[in-house]
């Protein structure tokens, strides 16, 4: 019973029936299947917990629950931390005259092309429907007005 409490899941004794090893060697590739295709679901559901279904990028949760962290850490350390808050003007108007559909996708290219302007050390988060947050640690003022 040691070898179980310890992480073995079957044990064969000699001599063993072929039939017996191939079912037993079967039972193990299916559990073991199970078991991937429960970490790859768990995995998804991890990532669409934290991220925006529509863009992709982290999410309005993702960024409240990470936030205070990043600002802690900038004032322990005494290093700047920019904070951007992007709102797309008129983004209505788009949605009413040419449709929910091309207005995702405008939503989708803003996204890649802000994720594509910064660095990896920053966190980018779509905060409500047309606007987006961008955490930049490290970065002053006049840093983060170039980056705008």
């Amino acid at each position: 019973h040691k070898a179980f409490d310890i992480g073995i899941s079957d044990y064969i004794m000699v001599p063993i029936c072929n039939n017996e090893l191939v079912a037993r060697v079967n039972l193990q590739i299916k559990k073991k299947r199970y078991q991937n295709a429960l970490r790859s679901h768990l995995k998804n559901n991890a990532e669409m917990s934290i991220r925006d279904s529509l863009t992709g990028c982290y999410n309005r949760r993702y960024f409240e629950m990470h936030f205070q962290n990043i600002l802690n850490e900038s004032q322990e350390k005494d290093k700047p931390l920019s904070v951007m808050l992007l709102d797309i003007d008129h983004f209505k108007q788009v949605n009413d005259s040419l449709g929910h559909q091309v207005g995702d996708e405008i939503l989708q290219q803003i996204c890649k092309r802000i994720f594509n302007s910064i660095r990896i050390s920053d966190l980018l988060a779509r905060y409500g429907g047309e606007e987006f947050v961008i955490i930049m640690p490290e970065t002053c003022i006049e840093e983060a007005t170039l980056v705008a």
